[in-house]
């Protein structure tokens, strides 16, 4: 079994484990850790939407047509039919 180490993970973990062992939790640390947590959700997000805008424009780069020598003229036709 593989132990989950993410930072949230390790956050949630620290959270639970004070509140659930007794030892109590004040405010400034749950603000802290709350606060990482926003942050590294917001990375996150972030992160992936740029990735997913350089599929995108890559995508968009690709030709979407090619020349093609058909009965021994060069046409053009659209990339899909290959």
């Amino acid at each position: 079994m593989e132990m989950e180490t993410s930072a949230p993970c390790i956050y949630k973990k620290y959270l639970f484990g004070e509140i659930f062992h007794g030892k109590g939790l004040d405010w400034q640390e749950f603000v802290k850790i709350l606060g990482l947590l926003v942050i590294n959700s917001t990375k996150c997000f972030i992160e992936k939407n740029n990735a997913d805008n350089a599929a995108t424009t890559l995508m968009a780069h690709l030709a979407p047509k090619i020349k093609v020598l058909r009965d021994g003229q060069w046409q053009e036709q659209n990339a899909a039919i290959i």
